[in-house]
């Protein structure tokens, strides 16, 4: 294993592509392109190569310097990291471009006459101040002096080497000297700034071409900074304190980065993502040298490279990372791993896909994984969080298509979620922390119960990441009602007493999370009385959460009471969690009466939440009058999800009228909800002339999940002849639920005609959902049944 592992390390060595047979990433197309632009532009000449860490920028420049050398032009290659810390980094850019020329025209040692001939523009002046320096040591060691003359002798120098240079380059008609100037970004901010400024003040040079890799938004951060900033805007006003957002707009550089790069860098190259294509290349090749654990199969080993590249922006150099990291740990992992678990010793075989699944959320996780080394049980409980989230979307009615445009990418926390969700997985906390302990070292595992432990729930808690707050909240159950009371009480004391209102916001935020009733009486305190309104938001919110029917009273006083519209909403949305008979009088009084629209929103969303049929006179009025789309699609959603006769009317309704296509994609989803069959014939209508896409797809959806056979023929014409791909992909998953020769019929002849591939992929998987038995037309007792929350 130690063999193996000394091989694939030295394969995925984190060094850059230095000639085209090596090219992994696919840059030769884009080397060609460039090289054409650096053989055209009139000198001198700026390109820079941007992108972030990781992504290739280094490799790219190698490969394109290995053909401007092919091409026979002059190439030098600066790392201007090497000289970090070392000289100044721009003396040493100027001393490399001259030494290299000098060397590249056969003198390799200096003397007096190649040094005076250089500066003989300078006058005789300068040649005896060569001649000085000369007495010293070589002019290459001295070549700063000569920098810091008068302009004159600045440009004298600069005539000398565009002297060397056109000799160099013997006359040749567009050849270039090309400097390649690397890991600028990776220098102090002084001397970035330095560099940049060399370039024009030294180095304006006809017939050189300077290329730059950079990563732009760090360079642009950096002459702001070093240029300074100044404040806009009343002192009494900064001095209040505000959100980091509005202090930041409060700043303002003196010199804006991107403008001031832009007066150096005629034409900026951004290293592009790979596509699918060139990702698919570059994690076969990355197989090939780097296979995986023992034990994991392929299949499943290139999907965690897949999702690796789907947490970094496909960044080839973390695929790499992770891959090495893996294999290390891997060649280090004992054969079983023993823990106490219940009071008992247990031994299980150590599973490599296990090791592969903790490293993969370092990647895509890393804020996560962070208090996972602190508190390892905490990413069991946080693996049970996310089996249940998966459970209840397979169970529940969908209330948005898979692939529809309001899904959009994938998140990161969808992709945490999905990662927890899936075999292999931790049976225990104990067994949890014994898998970290091993990856992380000694920084995993707190003494139980000890100082430490609970500063780092403390924090866990207080980090206002809902789904870390959630998990940690269900730790603490599990340790039992006296832990649980320890905590409590430690963030009711930070609730009262801490003077950031962002840490009363968090303490108001777990404690809801907790559920416990014994923050009540804090709770309502602190929504009447707060002078934040952030922290009377949180505490409504909390209380909504804890679902305790004391507050119904002082939610519907805040409700009308407060001058923030934020808190006024959150009110509302509690009401809609905490319910009853008062919850919905007050929630119908604000339809009515509120003028803010958000608010609106959130009443109609906490109507539909409660299911009260009272409220449906009031929402058939918002949905067909009100003038703000958002509003009126929150009135459609709930709508469906009370339901009745009424309801369906008015949706029906609204799906042909709506000028919003919002609203009509959510009064699809309110029938959907239903499930009436007087919907069927309206949403075929949707399906079949509606000029909006997403409506189109959202209302082939919707007919898969009712089952109504009378769509199918509908659904076809959409499957064969809609434009848009994605309502193509939701036609054919609907004739798959819906099943029926027809359906399969069409799925046959639209497989062999569809070029695009995922179509077909949506095609192949409504004929085995067809086959298996799962899609033979739903009937009237299998039709999705409202309720749920809002999509």
């Amino acid at each position: 294993m130690a063999e193996d592992s000394t091989k694939s390390a030295r394969s995925l060595a984190d060094n850059p592509v230095k000639n085209g047979g090596h090219d992994w990433l696919g840059f030769s197309e884009y080397v060609t392109g460039l090289a054409k632009l650096l053989e055209r532009v009139e000198t001198p000449f700026v390109l820079g190569v941007f992108g972030d860490w990781g992504v290739g920028k280094t490799s790219l420049m190698h490969l394109l310097r290995e053909e401007m050398d092919r091409r026979e032009h002059a190439t030098v290659w600066f790392n201007a990291w090497k000289y970090h810390g070392r000289e100044d980094v721009w003396k040493a850019l100027v001393r490399a471009v001259y030494c290299e020329v000098r060397a590249q025209l056969g003198f390799l040692k200096f003397s007096r006459k190649h040094a005076s001939s250089t500066l003989k523009e300078g006058g005789r002046f300068l040649g005896n101040k060569i001649g000085e320096l000369l007495k010293v040591g070589p002019i290459v060691d001295e070549i700063e002096g000569l920098l810091k003359l008068d302009e004159i002798y600045e440009n004298a120098f600069s005539d000398g080497l565009s002297g060397q240079i056109e000799q160099l380059l013997g006359g040749q008609k567009g050849k270039r000297l090309v400097v390649f100037i690397d890991d600028l970004d990776r220098c102090s901010p002084p001397a970035i700034v330095e560099v940049l400024e060399a370039l024009k003040l030294y180095l304006d040079i006809e017939r050189c071409v300077f290329v730059l890799g950079a990563d732009e938004g760090v360079v642009s951060k950096v002459v702001e900074h070093e240029y300074g900033m100044h404040e806009v805007g009343d002192d009494a006003e900064d001095a209040v304190e505000a959100d980091k957002e509005q202090r930041k707009a409060k700043a303002k550089p003196l010199v804006e980065g991107r403008a001031y790069l832009q007066k150096i860098v005629q034409v900026p190259f951004y290293v592009p993502p790979m596509d699918d294509e060139q990702l698919g290349k570059f994690i076969e090749r990355l197989v090939e040298v780097a296979p995986g654990p023992a034990g994991v199969d392929a299949i499943t080993w290139c999907e965690y490279l897949r999702r690796v590249a789907k947490a970094t922006d496909s960044n080839p150099r973390q695929m790499k990372r992770f891959a090495v990291t893996v294999d290390l740990l891997d060649s280090i992992a004992p054969d079983k791993v023993s823990f106490e678990q219940a009071g008992r010793s247990c031994e299980s075989e150590f599973n490599r896909l296990k090791l592969a699944k903790l490293v993969l959320l370092q990647f895509v996780a890393a804020a996560f994984y962070d208090t996972v080394k602190r508190l390892p049980g905490l990413l069991y409980y946080r693996q049970q969080q996310a089996i249940d989230m998966r459970d209840k979307r397979d169970t529940a009615p969908k209330r948005v298509p898979a692939g529809s445009p309001e899904h959009g990418p994938p998140t990161s926390a969808d992709l945490l979620a999905e990662i927890l969700a899936e075999e292999p997985l931790w049976e225990s906390p104990e067994e949890v922390t014994c898998y970290v302990t091993m990856s992380a070292g000694s920084v995993a595992g707190a003494r139980p119960g000890g100082r430490e432990e609970f500063a780092q729930v403390q924090e866990a808690l207080l980090s206002n990441v809902k789904e870390t707050v959630v998990a940690t909240a269900e730790m603490l159950r599990e340790w039992g009602a006296e832990e649980l009371e320890r905590h409590v009480e430690a963030l009711l004391e930070r609730l009262r007493k801490d003077d950031s209102w962002r840490m009363r916001w968090a303490a108001a935020t777990a404690l809801g999370e907790i559920g416990d009733e014994g923050a009540v009486e804090a709770l309502l305190e602190h929504l009447r009385n707060d002078d934040s309104w952030r922290v009377r938001w949180a505490a409504a919110t909390a209380l909504g959460e804890i679902g305790d029917g004391r507050a119904v009273e002082a939610l519907i006083g805040r409700q009308s009471e407060d001058d923030n519209a934020h808190v006024r909403w959150g009110a509302a949305v509690a009401l809609g969690k905490i319910g009853g008979e008062r919850a919905v009088e007050a929630l119908i009084s604000i339809l009515t009466e509120e003028e803010d629209d958000t608010v609106r929103g959130g009443a109609a969303w906490a109507l539909g939440k409660i299911g009260d049929e009272r409220a449906v006179e009031a929402l058939i009025s918002i949905l067909t009058e009100d003038e703000d789309e958002r509003v009126r699609g929150r009135a459609a959603w709930a709508l469906g999800e009370i339901g009745g006769e009424r309801a369906v009317e008015a949706l029906i309704g609204r799906l042909s009228e709506d000028e919003s296509p919002d609203v009509r994609r959510r009064g699809a989803v309110g029938l959907g909800n239903i499930g009436d069959e007087r919907a069927v014939e309206a949403l075929i209508g949707r399906l079949s002339e509606d000029e909006n896409a997403e409506v189109r797809g959202r209302a082939a959806w919707v007919l898969g999940e009712i089952g109504d056979e009378r769509a199918v023929e509908a659904l076809i014409e959409r499957l064969s002849g809609d434009e848009d791909t994605r309502v193509r992909i939701t036609a054919a998953g609907a004739l798959g639920k819906i099943g029926g020769e027809r359906a399969v019929e069409a799925l046959k002849r639209a497989k062999d005609a569809e070029g695009d591939p995922s179509v077909q992929h949506a095609i192949a998987k409504a004929l085995r959902l067809i086959e298996e038995g799962t899609g033979e037309g739903r009937g009237e007792g299998n039709r999705p049944e409202g309720g749920g929350s809002e999509e």
